[in-house]
């Protein structure tokens, strides 16, 4: 969940390098844990997201303001500014998939056997509304939540 004090997105004057933390699926990719038990356990779909598609939110109105309560929680990408930020996050997960009992929902920390976690390099494309703060759970971790998104590539070192 992205925190900001920003009282309005800003608006992206160029492409934007970001990294998406995804769960990896019969080779398809879909929102990272605890998202993704939170769709199958509300039996809603899970969307599979592929390479080089623009995809785009509801959120189109840039005097909306999408905040509740200083967190961006609907119809916004998660991302991350860059791959140490990403890396810390896929720890924090990975943490909390071999020891659910450490937090309070430890029923959406769980993957299907088989599905591995992956780090997609992403781009908030140019035009884009966009938000940044720090993720302070895990570190001081620099995020972004747009409402645009084009994933590019499995990220290799």
């Amino acid at each position: 969940m992205l925190i900001t004090n920003n009282n309005r997105p800003s608006i992206a004057k160029n492409n934007i390098k970001c990294f998406k933390v995804m769960v990896n699926r019969n080779d398809g990719f879909y929102v990272c844990p605890p998202a993704f038990q939170y769709y199958l356990l509300n039996n809603m779909p899970l969307i599979e997201f592929k390479l080089g598609i623009v995809y785009e939110t509801e959120s189109n109105d840039f005097d909306k303001d999408y905040r509740k309560d200083w967190y961006i929680g609907e119809w916004f990408f998660h991302t991350f500014y860059d791959i140490e930020s990403a890396k810390d996050f896929v720890n924090y997960i990975v943490n909390k998939l071999e020891n659910p009992q450490s937090t309070k929902r430890s029923e959406l920390y769980k993957i299907p056997n088989g599905s591995n976690l992956v780090i997609l390099n992403a781009v908030i494309p140019k035009w884009s509304l966009y938000y940044e703060w720090n993720y302070k759970e895990i570190q001081n971790e620099k995020t972004y939540a747009s409402n645009k998104i084009i994933y590019k590539n499995i990220y290799v070192e």
